[in-house]
């Protein structure tokens, strides 16, 4: 069904390219670099791809430039206007309708409109709008953690053009009912929502058939993720720091958002190991007994659906945009207490693991049959 696929990077359709890049990260190792290496989707016919690297590199150099998040928003927005504007130069490849992102759509989406063409939109996180309230109290309740983040008023420009897309949009793709709600309460067209909870390439992430109950009662906490305010990152700091269990071990993997001060007054209690590429990650749900994401702000955390898929069972907050499966056992949001129970019983009593069934749930394929079916609606 694939006429186009534009993106800021893609070694997929650059063999001889990845090939020095990869000779060259050998020598010199480079996050930045093997993580475009890592870009690639086998089965896309590369005349298909208009990979735009010149625009991804010169995006990701202004994200290092400044932690602001605002700093940041305006930096996606150029991005995206700039790869659009690309997309259209291209004629959208002629295809018959466009499958955009939230906030990085909008020129494409007009542009489709005119031409008749169907618009597609998949709301990756939670509405922008209500981040605000979301997140408002975090500063104040956890002062000096993170000092970077600011969050958008009513004239945010990401916000914006993500209300302009859904008035544009045909049909919005929501990951979790966390989502479908966010554009409810953001007065989004709520009659053009459906459900799709995404998929990973289960081939990928190989599960465990065997129980992960450590005969001396240890238990192995991963969160992968920002450590960071969003992701709720210093509830679990707290909830360890509480628990003070050397049976309980906790790696925090992920870009480092907090304060390191204050991170490394919970260096006794937690191994905050930085970001990985996505291609080292397997080695993390191959230790670890269960994941660990408490989070304020999602659409649906694509790491809930890894560890499922490696047979990990997750505890999260109804705010981390799980599917519904087994093997997810959800605490309040912004609970250090609730925290602290659900880990002290899952060392004591141990957690439901995921069936196959969920296992197969968050699958690409289970992911695909749904869009098509919504698709062919129309």
């Amino acid at each position: 069904m694939l006429a186009g696929f534009f993106t800021d990077g893609y070694a997929g359709s650059r063999p001889f390219t990845a090939s020095v890049v990869g000779a060259f990260t050998k020598a010199l190792p480079n996050d930045f670099t093997k993580r475009w290496l890592s870009r690639s989707g086998g089965n896309l016919p590369a005349k298909k791809i208009k990979s735009l690297e010149l625009i991804g590199l010169k995006h990701a150099i202004r994200r290092r430039m400044s932690r602001d998040t605002n700093f940041q928003a305006l930096a996606f927005c150029d991005h995206a206007r700039q790869i659009n504007e690309m997309a259209i130069k291209c004629g959208l490849f002629n295809s018959d309708a466009v499958f955009g992102y939230n906030g990085a759509c909008l020129e494409a989406f007009k542009y489709a409109k005119s031409k008749g063409m169907l618009c597609v939109m998949d709301q990756t996180l939670a509405a922008r709008s209500t981040m605000a309230e979301a997140l408002r109290n975090e500063p104040l309740d956890w002062p000096g953690w993170q000092t970077t983040l600011q969050l958008p008023d009513h004239s945010d420009e990401r916000s914006i053009r993500e209300q302009k897309e859904w008035e544009l949009a045909d049909v919005i793709l929501c990951p979790s009912e966390f989502v479908v709600n966010s554009v409810l309460r953001a007065g989004g067209p709520m009659h053009k929502c459906k459900l799709l909870p995404y998929g990973i390439d289960r081939r990928q992430f190989p599960s465990r058939d065997s129980v992960r109950r450590d005969p001396n009662g240890r238990l192995r906490l991963l969160f992968v993720g920002e450590v960071g305010l969003r992701k709720g990152a210093p509830y679990l700091l707290e909830a360890m720091r509480q628990i003070s269990d050397p049976d309980i071990e906790c790696r925090m993997v992920g870009g480092v958002a907090l304060d390191p001060e204050i991170l490394a007054q919970f260096s006794s209690h937690v191994s905050v190991l930085g970001a990985v590429p996505r291609s080292e990650i397997l080695s993390q749900y191959a230790w670890a007994d269960a994941l660990v994401l408490p989070s304020l702000f999602e659409g649906s955390a694509t790491v809930i659906s890894e560890a499922i898929s490696s047979g990990l069972p997750v505890i999260c907050t109804p705010n981390a945009g799980a599917p519904p499966i087994d093997g997810i056992l959800e605490v309040p949001v912004r609970s250090v207490s609730a925290l602290v129970d659900a880990l002290m019983n899952a060392k004591k009593n141990g957690l439901d693991m995921p069936s196959e069934s969920a296992q197969r749930f968050v699958s690409t394929d289970r992911y695909a049959n749904q869009l098509v079916h919504y698709l062919s609606e129309f």
